[in-house]
Protein backbone atom coordinates (compact mmCIF):
# COMPACT_ATOMS: atom_id res chain seq x y z
CA UNK A 1 0.00 0.00 0.00
CA UNK A 2 1.43 3.23 -1.30
CA UNK A 3 -0.33 6.89 -0.30
CA UNK A 4 2.31 9.08 -2.30
CA UNK A 5 3.24 11.74 0.42
CA UNK A 6 1.20 10.83 2.85
CA UNK A 7 1.73 10.57 6.65
CA UNK A 8 0.00 6.81 6.32
CA UNK A 9 2.67 5.38 4.19
CA UNK A 10 5.14 5.69 6.52
CA UNK A 11 3.77 4.14 9.49
CA UNK A 12 3.88 0.53 9.85
CA UNK A 13 1.04 -0.53 10.42
CA UNK A 14 0.44 0.72 6.63
CA UNK A 15 3.33 -1.32 5.26
CA UNK A 16 2.28 -4.70 5.78
CA UNK A 17 3.16 -7.31 2.97
CA UNK A 18 -0.13 -8.27 1.53
CA UNK A 19 0.80 -11.31 0.61
CA UNK A 20 0.90 -12.74 3.92
CA UNK A 21 -2.79 -11.72 4.56
CA UNK A 22 -5.59 -13.82 5.89
CA UNK A 23 -8.28 -13.47 2.51
CA UNK A 24 -10.37 -11.04 4.73
CA UNK A 25 -7.42 -8.91 5.43
CA UNK A 26 -6.45 -8.71 1.31
CA UNK A 27 -9.56 -7.68 0.64
CA UNK A 28 -9.97 -5.12 3.56
CA UNK A 29 -6.89 -3.19 2.89
CA UNK A 30 -7.80 -2.94 -0.97
CA UNK A 31 -10.91 -1.33 0.76
CA UNK A 32 -8.07 1.22 2.55
CA UNK A 33 -6.71 1.80 -0.77
CA UNK A 34 -9.68 2.73 -2.25
CA UNK A 35 -10.78 4.82 0.98
CA UNK A 36 -8.02 7.14 0.68
CA UNK A 37 -8.38 8.31 -3.36
CA UNK A 38 -11.19 10.49 -1.46
CA UNK A 39 -8.56 11.95 0.14
CA UNK A 40 -9.61 16.06 0.70
CA UNK A 41 -12.53 15.49 -1.70
CA UNK A 42 -14.73 13.59 0.96
CA UNK A 43 -14.86 15.21 4.07
CA UNK A 44 -15.63 16.33 6.41
CA UNK A 45 -17.19 12.99 6.01
CA UNK A 46 -15.22 9.63 6.46
CA UNK A 47 -12.54 7.73 4.39
CA UNK A 48 -15.07 4.39 3.39
CA UNK A 49 -13.82 2.05 0.50
CA UNK A 50 -15.39 -1.34 -0.44
CA UNK A 51 -15.09 -4.03 -2.19
CA UNK A 52 -17.09 -7.04 -3.63
CA UNK A 53 -15.82 -10.68 -4.30
CA UNK A 54 -17.30 -13.41 -5.71
CA UNK A 55 -15.30 -16.83 -5.72
CA UNK A 56 -12.41 -15.36 -4.55
CA UNK A 57 -12.22 -12.48 -7.10
CA UNK A 58 -13.28 -8.82 -6.81
CA UNK A 59 -16.18 -8.72 -9.07
CA UNK A 60 -16.89 -4.55 -8.41
CA UNK A 61 -15.30 -1.61 -6.10
CA UNK A 62 -16.20 1.38 -4.77
CA UNK A 63 -15.33 4.44 -2.54
CA UNK A 64 -16.46 7.65 -1.35
CA UNK A 65 -15.29 9.74 -3.74
CA UNK A 66 -16.92 13.46 -2.69
CA UNK A 67 -18.40 14.88 0.34
CA UNK A 68 -22.62 14.73 -1.14
CA UNK A 69 -21.89 11.97 -3.42
CA UNK A 70 -22.62 7.82 -3.01
CA UNK A 71 -21.24 6.25 -0.19
CA UNK A 72 -18.60 3.30 -0.97
CA UNK A 73 -20.96 0.24 -0.67
CA UNK A 74 -23.35 1.96 -3.07
CA UNK A 75 -20.67 2.78 -5.44
CA UNK A 76 -19.65 -0.78 -5.47
CA UNK A 77 -23.25 -2.21 -5.58
CA UNK A 78 -24.05 -0.26 -8.45
CA UNK A 79 -20.91 -0.88 -10.65
CA UNK A 80 -21.49 -4.03 -10.98
CA UNK A 81 -23.30 -4.92 -14.24
CA UNK A 82 -24.77 -8.35 -13.47
CA UNK A 83 -26.45 -7.75 -10.00
CA UNK A 84 -27.62 -11.85 -9.72
CA UNK A 85 -24.24 -12.43 -8.54
CA UNK A 86 -24.97 -9.98 -5.30
CA UNK A 87 -27.00 -12.92 -4.04
CA UNK A 88 -23.64 -15.48 -3.61
CA UNK A 89 -21.11 -12.56 -2.85
CA UNK A 90 -19.19 -11.07 0.10
CA UNK A 91 -19.07 -7.41 0.63
CA UNK A 92 -16.10 -5.85 2.11
CA UNK A 93 -16.32 -2.17 3.09
CA UNK A 94 -13.61 -0.48 5.72
CA UNK A 95 -16.48 1.29 8.15
CA UNK A 96 -19.84 0.12 9.36
CA UNK A 97 -22.73 0.94 6.86
CA UNK A 98 -24.74 3.41 7.65
CA UNK A 99 -28.45 2.81 8.88
CA UNK A 100 -30.06 6.38 8.48
CA UNK A 101 -30.80 8.59 5.79
CA UNK A 102 -28.12 11.34 5.26
CA UNK A 103 -27.27 12.88 1.70
CA UNK A 104 -28.07 9.50 0.57
CA UNK A 105 -30.26 6.94 1.62
CA UNK A 106 -28.75 3.73 4.38
CA UNK A 107 -26.38 1.74 2.96
CA UNK A 108 -27.63 -1.27 4.86
CA UNK A 109 -31.33 -1.25 3.49
CA UNK A 110 -29.47 -1.54 -0.36
CA UNK A 111 -27.21 -4.58 0.90
CA UNK A 112 -30.22 -5.86 2.31
CA UNK A 113 -32.57 -5.00 -1.32
CA UNK A 114 -29.99 -7.00 -3.27
CA UNK A 115 -29.76 -10.17 -0.33
CA UNK A 116 -25.80 -10.15 -0.08
CA UNK A 117 -25.57 -12.48 2.32
CA UNK A 118 -21.98 -11.65 4.45
CA UNK A 119 -20.42 -8.62 5.15
CA UNK A 120 -16.73 -7.99 6.56
CA UNK A 121 -16.06 -4.30 8.00
CA UNK A 122 -12.86 -2.72 9.08
CA UNK A 123 -14.49 -0.56 12.05
CA UNK A 124 -17.79 0.66 13.48
CA UNK A 125 -18.68 4.14 12.81
CA UNK A 126 -18.08 6.33 15.75
CA UNK A 127 -21.29 8.36 14.63
CA UNK A 128 -23.94 8.10 17.29
CA UNK A 129 -26.80 7.56 15.50
CA UNK A 130 -24.96 4.66 13.63
CA UNK A 131 -22.75 2.87 15.96
CA UNK A 132 -23.29 -0.88 15.13
CA UNK A 133 -26.88 -0.01 14.42
CA UNK A 134 -26.09 -0.81 10.55
CA UNK A 135 -24.61 -4.35 11.33
CA UNK A 136 -27.31 -5.06 13.83
CA UNK A 137 -30.06 -4.64 11.37
CA UNK A 138 -27.89 -6.69 9.08
CA UNK A 139 -28.00 -9.37 11.52
CA UNK A 140 -31.35 -9.37 12.72
CA UNK A 141 -32.25 -9.77 8.89
CA UNK A 142 -30.14 -12.89 8.83
CA UNK A 143 -26.59 -11.32 7.00
CA UNK A 144 -23.61 -12.84 8.13
CA UNK A 145 -21.10 -9.59 9.33
CA UNK A 146 -17.60 -10.24 10.25
CA UNK A 147 -16.42 -7.73 12.45
CA UNK A 148 -13.17 -5.69 12.98
CA UNK A 149 -10.60 -6.39 9.85
CA UNK A 150 -7.42 -4.12 9.61
CA UNK A 151 -9.41 -2.41 12.44
CA UNK A 152 -6.43 -0.30 13.55
CA UNK A 153 -5.45 0.77 10.49
CA UNK A 154 -9.27 1.13 9.29
CA UNK A 155 -9.51 3.45 12.70
CA UNK A 156 -6.16 5.37 12.02
CA UNK A 157 -7.36 6.57 8.23
CA UNK A 158 -10.22 7.69 10.24
CA UNK A 159 -8.62 9.26 13.07
CA UNK A 160 -10.55 13.06 12.01
CA UNK A 161 -13.82 11.57 11.95
CA UNK A 162 -13.18 9.97 15.22
CA UNK A 163 -12.16 12.92 16.99
CA UNK A 164 -14.94 14.98 15.47
CA UNK A 165 -18.01 12.42 16.55
CA UNK A 166 -16.58 11.64 19.64
CA UNK A 167 -14.76 14.75 20.82
CA UNK A 168 -17.42 17.24 18.99
CA UNK A 169 -14.27 19.46 18.07
CA UNK A 170 -12.10 18.87 15.25
CA UNK A 171 -8.89 17.04 14.81
CA UNK A 172 -5.88 18.72 14.83
CA UNK A 173 -2.11 18.67 13.05
CA UNK A 174 0.49 20.32 14.34
CA UNK A 175 3.60 20.94 11.79
CA UNK A 176 7.07 22.47 11.96
CA UNK A 177 10.22 22.39 10.65
CA UNK A 178 13.33 22.69 12.72
CA UNK A 179 17.35 23.19 11.88
CA UNK A 180 19.87 20.83 13.34
CA UNK A 181 19.92 22.51 16.32
CA UNK A 182 15.95 23.11 17.44
CA UNK A 183 15.61 26.09 15.81
CA UNK A 184 12.78 27.16 13.27
CA UNK A 185 14.06 30.75 12.79
CA UNK A 186 17.15 32.86 12.58
CA UNK A 187 17.46 36.45 14.27
CA UNK A 188 16.34 38.62 13.66
CA UNK A 189 13.38 36.71 12.07
CA UNK A 190 13.17 36.21 8.34
CA UNK A 191 12.21 34.03 5.42
CA UNK A 192 14.30 31.20 5.51
CA UNK A 193 14.18 27.75 3.55
CA UNK A 194 14.76 24.42 6.50
CA UNK A 195 12.93 21.58 4.74
CA UNK A 196 13.45 20.26 1.07
CA UNK A 197 11.23 19.71 -1.65
CA UNK A 198 10.05 16.37 -0.44
CA UNK A 199 8.80 17.74 2.52
CA UNK A 200 7.29 20.46 0.87
CA UNK A 201 5.19 17.79 -1.02
CA UNK A 202 4.03 15.96 2.52
CA UNK A 203 3.38 19.40 3.64
CA UNK A 204 0.81 19.70 0.75
CA UNK A 205 -0.73 16.56 1.01
CA UNK A 206 -1.59 17.55 4.72
CA UNK A 207 -3.10 20.92 3.81
CA UNK A 208 -5.02 18.79 1.01
CA UNK A 209 -6.35 16.57 3.52
CA UNK A 210 -7.58 19.47 6.22
CA UNK A 211 -9.93 22.17 6.46
CA UNK A 212 -8.65 24.70 7.66
CA UNK A 213 -5.01 25.92 8.14
CA UNK A 214 -4.12 28.59 11.28
CA UNK A 215 -0.80 30.39 10.97
CA UNK A 216 0.13 33.24 13.52
CA UNK A 217 0.24 37.17 12.37
CA UNK A 218 4.28 37.21 12.71
CA UNK A 219 4.53 33.64 10.31
CA UNK A 220 1.62 35.89 8.26
CA UNK A 221 3.71 38.99 7.82
CA UNK A 222 7.05 37.58 7.27
CA UNK A 223 6.28 34.14 5.74
CA UNK A 224 3.21 35.44 3.50
CA UNK A 225 2.88 31.81 3.36
CA UNK A 226 0.16 30.80 0.58
CA UNK A 227 -1.50 28.04 2.93
CA UNK A 228 -2.97 26.06 -0.13
CA UNK A 229 -2.59 22.97 -1.97
CA UNK A 230 -0.68 22.93 -5.31
CA UNK A 231 0.20 19.11 -5.83
CA UNK A 232 -3.05 17.05 -4.88
CA UNK A 233 -6.11 18.90 -5.62
CA UNK A 234 -9.70 19.05 -3.97
CA UNK A 235 -10.85 21.87 -1.99
CA UNK A 236 -8.79 24.39 -0.79
CA UNK A 237 -8.48 24.79 3.31
CA UNK A 238 -10.22 27.95 4.37
CA UNK A 239 -6.98 29.95 6.15
CA UNK A 240 -6.93 31.41 9.56
CA UNK A 241 -4.55 33.88 10.94
CA UNK A 242 -4.19 34.27 14.65
CA UNK A 243 -3.31 38.00 15.85
CA UNK A 244 -3.16 39.69 19.61
CA UNK A 245 -6.58 40.56 19.62
CA UNK A 246 -8.21 39.01 16.71
CA UNK A 247 -8.72 35.88 14.38
CA UNK A 248 -8.87 36.68 10.96
CA UNK A 249 -10.69 33.93 8.37
CA UNK A 250 -10.25 34.28 4.67
CA UNK A 251 -12.65 31.71 3.27
CA UNK A 252 -12.10 31.17 -0.62
CA UNK A 253 -12.07 34.68 -2.31
CA UNK A 254 -14.40 36.46 0.27
CA UNK A 255 -13.29 39.24 2.17
CA UNK A 256 -11.10 38.96 5.68
CA UNK A 257 -13.55 38.30 8.87
CA UNK A 258 -12.26 39.37 12.22
CA UNK A 259 -13.25 37.85 14.95
CA UNK A 260 -12.60 39.20 18.35
CA UNK A 261 -10.42 36.95 20.44
CA UNK A 262 -10.55 39.98 23.76
CA UNK A 263 -12.82 41.97 25.58
CA UNK A 264 -16.24 41.46 27.65
CA UNK A 265 -17.52 38.67 24.96
CA UNK A 266 -14.72 36.85 24.58
CA UNK A 267 -13.73 36.95 28.22
CA UNK A 268 -17.03 35.92 29.20
CA UNK A 269 -16.87 32.79 27.02
CA UNK A 270 -13.80 31.20 29.94
CA UNK A 271 -11.78 29.61 26.70
CA UNK A 272 -8.36 29.96 25.56
CA UNK A 273 -7.61 31.40 22.44
CA UNK A 274 -7.25 28.01 21.78
CA UNK A 275 -10.35 26.71 22.54
CA UNK A 276 -12.13 29.16 21.20
CA UNK A 277 -10.62 28.19 17.38
CA UNK A 278 -11.03 24.96 17.88
CA UNK A 279 -14.35 25.63 19.31
CA UNK A 280 -14.66 28.16 15.79
CA UNK A 281 -13.86 25.83 13.24
CA UNK A 282 -16.46 22.83 14.71
CA UNK A 283 -19.66 25.00 14.16
CA UNK A 284 -18.23 26.25 11.07
CA UNK A 285 -17.73 22.58 9.72
CA UNK A 286 -14.01 22.36 9.61
CA UNK A 287 -13.24 19.35 11.04
CA UNK A 288 -9.38 19.42 10.41
CA UNK A 289 -7.36 21.93 11.68
CA UNK A 290 -3.30 22.23 10.42
CA UNK A 291 -1.74 24.38 12.39
CA UNK A 292 1.59 25.85 10.75
CA UNK A 293 2.94 28.18 12.99
CA UNK A 294 4.50 29.95 14.42
CA UNK A 295 5.60 29.69 18.60
CA UNK A 296 2.86 31.74 19.85
CA UNK A 297 0.02 29.72 17.91
CA UNK A 298 1.92 26.34 18.47
CA UNK A 299 1.97 27.03 22.38
CA UNK A 300 -1.27 28.32 22.38
CA UNK A 301 -2.46 24.34 21.71
CA UNK A 302 0.22 22.66 23.20
CA UNK A 303 -0.61 24.38 26.18
CA UNK A 304 -4.23 23.08 26.39
CA UNK A 305 -3.65 19.73 25.12
CA UNK A 306 -5.20 20.55 21.97
CA UNK A 307 -2.84 18.52 19.46
CA UNK A 308 -3.73 14.79 18.25
CA UNK A 309 -0.94 14.96 15.39
CA UNK A 310 2.76 16.50 15.24
CA UNK A 311 4.61 16.43 11.91
CA UNK A 312 8.25 17.93 12.28
CA UNK A 313 10.69 18.05 9.61
CA UNK A 314 14.29 17.94 11.03
CA UNK A 315 17.17 19.48 8.66
CA UNK A 316 20.19 17.20 8.76
CA UNK A 317 22.78 20.59 7.96
CA UNK A 318 20.96 23.93 8.55
CA UNK A 319 22.04 25.31 11.68
CA UNK A 320 20.29 28.37 12.94
CA UNK A 321 22.15 29.15 16.60
CA UNK A 322 21.42 32.26 17.73
CA UNK A 323 17.55 31.47 16.37
CA UNK A 324 14.08 30.84 17.93
CA UNK A 325 13.56 27.46 19.84
CA UNK A 326 10.66 25.31 18.70
CA UNK A 327 8.29 24.66 21.60
CA UNK A 328 9.17 21.80 24.24
CA UNK A 329 6.47 19.34 24.05
CA UNK A 330 4.30 18.45 27.17
CA UNK A 331 4.66 15.24 28.79
CA UNK A 332 0.76 15.64 28.77
CA UNK A 333 0.65 14.66 25.14
CA UNK A 334 -0.76 11.64 24.26
CA UNK A 335 0.52 10.11 20.67
CA UNK A 336 1.52 6.60 19.60
CA UNK A 337 5.39 6.32 19.87
CA UNK A 338 7.12 8.84 17.79
CA UNK A 339 8.49 7.55 14.02
CA UNK A 340 11.54 8.99 12.30
CA UNK A 341 11.81 8.42 8.85
CA UNK A 342 14.95 9.27 7.07
CA UNK A 343 13.55 11.35 4.19
CA UNK A 344 17.42 11.04 2.65
CA UNK A 345 16.58 7.56 2.08
CA UNK A 346 13.74 7.47 0.77
CA UNK A 347 14.10 9.72 -1.97
CA UNK A 348 17.72 8.68 -2.36
CA UNK A 349 19.26 11.84 -1.85
CA UNK A 350 21.54 11.95 1.57
CA UNK A 351 20.81 15.85 2.17
CA UNK A 352 16.92 15.36 2.64
CA UNK A 353 15.53 15.81 5.88
CA UNK A 354 14.24 13.73 8.76
CA UNK A 355 10.83 13.59 8.82
CA UNK A 356 9.88 13.17 13.05
CA UNK A 357 5.88 11.86 13.18
CA UNK A 358 4.11 11.73 16.40
CA UNK A 359 1.20 9.48 15.45
CA UNK A 360 -2.68 9.73 16.55
CA UNK A 361 -3.14 7.06 20.05
CA UNK A 362 -5.86 5.10 18.67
Amino acid sequence: MNYPYSIEEFLPAFQLDSSKFYPDEFFMNRCLELAFQGCGWAQPNPLVGSVIVHNQQIISEGYHRKFGENHAERMAILNLENKELLKDSTIYVSLEPCSHFGKTPPCSDLILEYKIPKVVVGMLDPNPVVNGAGINRLRENGVEVVEHILNGQCRYLNRKFIVNQTLKRPFITLKWAESKDGFYAPIPKKTYPISGELSKKITHRLRQSHQAILVGIGTWLVDEPQLNDRYFGGPQPVKLVMTENELWCFKNDEPCVKIPMSGPEFESRNQSKAEFISDFCYQNGWLSLLVEGGSSVWNAFLDQDLVDELVIYQSKSVQLNPGFRVPELRKTLCFQTPIKVDLGIVAENSNLDTLIIFPWKN
